[in-house]
């Protein structure tokens, strides 16, 4: 097919692109990550709220500090994303640092009710789909160790 234009002559192919099979974690990872679709919005203690291993192990309490301060002044504007466990109960996936900010805030401010409730969107999660869900959510962080991103390489 020759496509003419005022531009030079462009010429593509009339062949289809070859078909590739879905990959199954790839597609729940697309599932899970669209943030604002289906699901269920809870209101969790964060203190309570179980959080699922993750390979980020170290974390900086001045990043913590002034995301609770960010959380403090602008509220959360994100949810947290977690599943139901085996147990029943929402476990976080993402949002580890926004739930330690506000255990933070909470032990600062006991006597705010807006610090009392972390904002969770719970989804349904494939265990295959965790891993990779993991690394996006903490592969550019600058305070990932290289152990922690071997670890999470690992994973995937």
């Amino acid at each position: 097919m020759t496509i003419t234009t005022d531009e030079p002559t462009i010429r593509t192919s009339a062949a289809s692109p070859p078909k590739v099979a879905p990959i199954p974690a790839a597609a729940a990872l697309t599932t899970a990550l669209r943030m604002g679709e289906d699901g269920e919005r809870r209101l969790v203690d964060p203190v309570k709220l179980r959080v699922r291993e993750n390979p980020r192990q170290v974390y900086s309490e001045e990043s913590i500090e002034k995301l609770a301060s960010s959380l403090e002044q602008y509220g959360q504007i994100q949810d947290c994303l977690a599943r139901i466990g085996a147990d029943g109960e929402p476990e976080l996936i993402v949002g580890s640092r926004r739930r330690r900010a506000f255990v933070l805030l909470q032990q600062k401010f006991p006597d705010r009710p807006e610090f009392k409730r972390l904002a969770i969107l719970i989804k349904e999660i494939p265990e295959a789909a965790i891993a990779a869900i993991l690394f996006i959510e903490n592969y550019d962080r600058e305070s990932i160790t290289p152990v922690e991103f071997l670890n999470h390489i690992l994973t995937l």
